[in-house]
């Protein structure tokens, strides 16, 4: 997954993480290490939404422009 993002980053497209399941800094495996991979992380805790509402999607796409 993170060469797959690699890829997509180097030819100037952003790559998001879009999750139900992440909660905010309340991880302690290292896991946090991953968000700088990604240009924006979306926690549905966070926006009050989860998928599949088609709502989640609507505001990753345009918060990536």
């Amino acid at each position: 997954m993170l060469a797959a993002i690699r890829r997509i980053r180097t030819r100037g497209l952003l790559a998001a993480a879009l999750t139900n399941n992440w909660a905010s800094g309340s991880r302690d495996d290292g896991s946090g290490a991953l968000r700088g991979h990604f240009d924006a992380f979306f926690e549905s805790s966070v926006l009050g939404l989860q998928k599949p509402d088609p709502r989640i999607y609507e505001h990753a796409c345009t918060t990536l422009g």
